[in-house]
């Protein structure tokens, strides 16, 4: 795996085989700024050379169970319809769901066998919520194989994991 840095970020390229190189991408959307932290996030997608894309972070937008992906665009890892714990929707959410389906980029939470329920990923004082998400190219599907979200007692964010 190689560590590079596209537009203000550093990102990951790594290859799984010889065949499948991709390119992951740490998230993080400030609550405080979030329309500019998108746009850069666009911007370094856009950089990127590789079609084979892994986001994974906070993106601070509420989903729900959003997002059906057609079927023929899956494969037998992945369900078309997404379940969540966290039924809320919010503008940024909207905006999110939008910009993942003009890039081709399926949200993995609530979608696989190890987060068949959509698991909360931020858990507070005021509540919990599904914010921290994983995204996928669709290119990538038939790589990467499961999403899980895991305890952590020690964050009110717990990490969320995928397997090739």
């Amino acid at each position: 795996c190689t560590f590079i840095r596209l537009e203000n970020t550093h990102v990951i390229s790594l290859n799984v085989d010889k065949v499948s190189c991709f390119t992951i991408i740490p998230v993080y959307l400030n609550g405080g700024h979030w329309d500019a932290d998108l746009d850069s996030l666009t911007a370094t997608i856009n950089s990127s050379r590789s079609h084979n894309l892994l986001l994974m972070g906070d993106f601070n937008a509420r989903i729900g169970a959003e997002q059906n992906v057609p079927q023929e665009v899956l494969n037998t890892w992945w369900e078309s319809s997404r379940q969540s714990k966290d039924s809320a929707i919010d503008h940024k959410g909207e905006l999110l769901i939008e910009w993942c389906n003009k890039l081709d980029i399926v949200i993995m939470n609530g979608r696989s066998i190890s987060d068949s329920v959509g698991d909360h990923t931020y858990i507070g004082y005021n509540g919990s919520s599904v914010i921290d998400l994983g995204g996928v190219s669709t290119e990538l599907l038939k790589v990467v194989k499961n999403f899980k979200v895991i305890d952590a007692s020690w964050s009110d964010h717990m990490p969320i994991a995928v397997c090739c």
